[in-house]
């Protein structure tokens, strides 16, 4: 099993791997989020909104 990782180095690595350039954060984080959290669990949570620098999640 891997190492656990923390989601702000795996969002900030996926930001970079991104290709297109969506005019904000968290469209850029929803355009990537089956990469960044696995498929499967993008099927259950969604990033919402960014406030105070945390990402909510629903």
């Amino acid at each position: 099993m891997a190492e656990p990782v923390s989601i702000g180095s795996l969002i900030d690595r996926f930001m970079r791997d991104c290709r297109r350039e969506p005019p904000t954060l968290l469209a850029r984080i929803c355009e990537c989020w089956p990469q960044i959290v696995g498929e499967e669990a993008a099927l259950e949570a969604k990033p919402s909104a960014i406030k105070g620098g945390l990402l909510l999640v629903h």
